[in-house]
């Protein structure tokens, strides 16, 4: 039988999550781009790359990522936001691929 740490981690990470993203709820900030989506990106980007780095466990960073973007979905952050980023993503990836 073979454990992994990152099992405890996702699970602590769902709830510790979902009562940030409650307490921003709660004071209606989830519409505004910097507390609906901004801070919730860089707090999850150094766990993610912590447990890819130290554990080599892309299964638990894909889990983590995907649960953090359903959950920012279902507190209220605009679809808008997910969307502007991405493009944002997408025209710097291309654009550092042509120079």
């Amino acid at each position: 039988m073979n454990f992994q740490p990152s099992e405890f981690a996702k699970i602590g990470f769902i709830l510790f999550f979902a009562a940030i993203l409650s307490d921003v709820k709660e004071h209606g900030k989830m519409k505004l781009y910097r507390y609906g989506f901004l801070y919730p990106i860089l707090f999850i980007g150094p766990i993610v790359v912590t447990i890819l780095i130290l554990q080599n466990h892309f299964s638990a960073t894909f889990i983590i990522s995907v649960v953090t973007i359903v959950q920012m979905f279902v507190a209220g952050t605009k679809i808008s936001h997910f969307f502007l980023t991405g493009l944002v993503g997408l025209v710097v990836g291309a654009r550092s691929n042509y120079c």
